[in-house]
């Protein structure tokens, strides 16, 4: 029962004889458990929630650090908190109701996490989404930040696919399993209009803080956190698949969203129980293939790349709009330069439009010389990369880059001196249009006059 099983939690090793301690270091700081024990204690932990059905109060923070594995790098998150404010939450304090102690923690826990991963930046949600992290572990701005970024990184990982819009391939796996396992209700909110945009992204993206209690949350989180990433999912449909009665009654897309999103009376226990049978009775091909939990690791600093598809989508989608923008730009230039040269005729223009072509070709390879760079100087700072290959990798990159300042340098240099040639040339052909104009002028008053002269005979 609940108090054997919360006997059986204070004899874990994880508790005996330092929880005043525990409660203020991480668990790495600590030396509590070797290595080839952490599994076992973690499995133990399972056991025992499932016959509590959740940690006691007084030592979850201490829990959850151990099962995040948060590895406490104290000096990367000074790095973080001493670059300020981020940007882009300027107006933090209009969105927010708190304007205490509390809210300015907030604000930096969002400032940290933006200049983490400035993906994080892009779009609206992210406050509702660590909220919950930083009260729960209110005043420890280190630990509220690492819980916050390991969660976005694993339980968070499909979020991002489409940033900064829901993401398409994770609410459809989500409509997959309603599919599978309430059929009725998945059809009925199809028919009524209720996309799962619309009810299942908000309760994701909180992390299902906008729906319950924060003593609720956080036992929802107990579970959560003893497993593997993917388990949110049937979660999330267990909760659906339990509000199926109230559900299947909603006349409108609107009474859908409110059942789910507003305040839930639906009791943990049996939740979480149907959540462990829905993912028992899930086949493995309906199932998504979510990357397993990984950690923060210790350091003096924070992989920038841990949030996945951040860099091969939205951030490629943001270069691609850039390099569009580039294209037009070039297309526009070269569309004035070759009006020039048709207007003048000169072939100064022809050549000067030929030059930034290629003035504009060498700026490409030099960006593409710099990124290499920075992608060289990235691996040489992997742990697991081949420092010798990365190395050489960045010696390369930094010849390329060198190599094409060199030549940008050289090719601008001639540049201006056809820039010159090209002012003399149409400052020529404007003077040679100006005598024509002259000429003609001339013989127009010549034939007026001989006109005249002949009316007058």
């Amino acid at each position: 029962g609940a108090a054997e099983a919360e006997a059986d939690f204070h004899r874990t090793p994880l508790l005996q004889g330092r929880s005043n301690l525990a409660q203020l270091l991480p668990l790495s700081r600590l030396g509590l458990l070797p290595e080839e024990s952490a599994l076992l204690d973690a499995r133990k932990l399972r056991s025992i929630l499932q016959r509590s059905g959740r940690f006691p109060d007084e030592h979850r923070r201490l829990v959850w650090r151990f099962l995040l594995q948060l590895p406490g790098n104290a000096s990367a998150h000074k790095g973080l908190s001493a670059r300020g404010q981020h940007p882009a939450n300027a107006p933090l304090h209009d969105r927010l109701s708190l304007r205490s102690r509390r809210g300015g923690r907030l604000e930096r826990l969002l400032s940290c996490l933006s200049h983490w991963c400035p993906l994080l930046a892009c779009g609206a949600g992210l406050e509702g989404s660590v909220l919950p992290w930083a009260l729960a572990y209110d005043g420890d701005e280190l630990s509220a930040f690492e819980a916050s970024a390991t969660v976005l990184a694993n339980w968070g990982q499909r979020f991002y696919e489409c940033h900064s819009h829901p993401p398409v391939e994770l609410l459809a796996s989500v409509s997959a399993l309603l599919a599978y396992h309430a059929p009725a209700v998945a059809v009925h909110l199809q028919q009524i209009g209720a996309d799962p945009a619309a009810w299942a992204w908000p309760l994701l993206q909180s992390f299902f803080s906008r729906a319950l209690s924060p003593a609720d949350w956080r036992a929802v989180w107990d579970h959560l956190l003893a497993h593997e990433p993917v388990f949110l999912l049937p979660v999330l449909v267990a909760y659906v698949k339990l509000h199926g009665p109230a559900l299947l009654a909603a006349g409108s897309a609107q009474q859908a969203c409110a059942t789910l999103l507003v305040d839930s009376v639906l009791r943990v226990e049996p939740w979480m129980k149907a959540a462990y049978a829905l993912l028992d009775a899930t086949p493995d091909d309906l199932l998504p293939r979510w990357a397993p939990f990984s950690p923060l690791p210790q350091g003096h600093s924070y992989p920038r790349h841990m949030v996945p598809q951040a860099t091969s989508v939205v951030l490629d989608g943001r270069a691609e709009v850039e390099r569009i923008k580039a294209e037009e730009a070039e297309i526009l230039q070269r569309r004035y330069l070759a009006a020039r040269a048709a207007e003048a005729g000169d072939e100064a223009v022809r050549s000067a439009a030929a030059a930034e072509a290629r003035r504009l070709e060498r700026e490409e390879e030099e960006e593409r010389a710099c990124e290499a760079l920075e992608v060289a100087r990235w691996r040489l700072r992997r742990p697991d990369g081949s420092a010798e290959a990365a190395a050489a990798e960045l010696a390369r990159s930094e010849r390329l880059a060198e190599r094409a300042r060199e030549e940008e340098a050289e090719e601008a240099r001639a540049h201006a001196q056809r820039l010159r040639g090209l002012e003399a040339a149409l400052r020529e052909v404007d003077a040679q249009a100006a005598r024509e104009a002259e000429v003609r002028e001339a013989r127009e008053a010549e034939a007026r006059e001989a006109e005249a002269r002949e009316a007058e005979a």
